[in-house]
């Protein structure tokens, strides 16, 4: 099963607390790190992302944008090449 990302790019009107995710396509990815990452992606470009919903899993907004908040803090290891001493 694949990880399903709803996002919306514009704002909900006032009175609206979620949007129907029924009718919202979803953006597919096949790991939970990978739907998380483009859930990041998305919120830096202005989006909200309203749920990840897939295999024993399924986060709301606050979980995701915590998350992501947590990914901006830590050290990227993927780009951290080990310098040699001078």
């Amino acid at each position: 099963m694949r990880f399903q990302v709803f996002y919306t790019e514009v704002p909900l009107r006032t009175r609206e607390r979620s949007p129907d995710l029924t009718a919202l396509v979803p953006l597919e990815r096949d790991t939970r790190d990978a739907a998380m990452n483009l859930a990041c992606e998305l919120l830096g470009q202005g989006a909200i992302v309203w749920r990840i919903d897939g295999p024993d899993c399924s986060l709301d907004r606050k979980e995701i944008e915590e998350e992501c908040r947590r990914r901006e803090r830590a050290p990227n290891a993927a780009s951290g090449v080990a310098r040699r001493a001078s």
